[in-house]
């Protein structure tokens, strides 16, 4: 378990660093958009490899890929409306800088990455290596607990 938690933190870290460094969110949305243009295009492969291509499905895809920037949109708005209303609207300075914007990003990454590696799969099952799917499916799984450990903290759960 211990490999885990060493790629999650350097994926974190790289990520985080890379966004602190420039002081823009670019990075994080290149991430975003490469991550789910990749997922798209071995779907289509998988489909047409297996004779499934079917436009309505290709047509849900892009919409859900929309619904998950509306997601990465929503974090990144919350990044910067909270401190900014918080700070002019109360005069309170918060401790932290708030990471929504990259939490969404680092599970929509990994998201389109288990994906993408189910569609590798589905053309050629010995190509996606087991241990990948089981870390990616990990790291989902740490953020997604994360983010209801920290909800419950705040008292989001009542």
């Amino acid at each position: 378990m211990k490999e885990l938690s060493a790629a999650r933190i350097l994926a974190a870290s790289i990520t985080g660093a890379v966004a602190a460094w420039t002081g823009q969110v670019w990075p994080l949305v290149l991430m975003v958009m490469a991550a789910m243009m990749l997922d798209y295009f071995t779907g289509m492969l998988a489909a047409a490899y297996n004779r499934e291509w079917e436009s309505k499905k290709g047509r849900k895809g892009i919409i859900r890929k929309v619904s998950l920037l509306f997601t990465f949109a929503l974090g990144l708005l919350l990044d910067t409306s909270i401190p900014f209303l918080v700070t002019k609207g109360f005069g309170v300075a918060l401790p932290v800088n708030l990471p929504f914007g990259m939490i969404v990003a680092a599970w929509i990454v990994i998201n389109e990455g288990i994906s993408m590696l189910e569609n590798v799969c589905r053309i050629n099952p010995e190509a996606a290596p087991k241990f990948l799917v089981k870390l990616l499916k990990s790291m989902q799984q740490e953020i997604e607990q994360q983010g209801a450990d920290s909800n419950k903290g705040e008292g989001g759960g009542q």
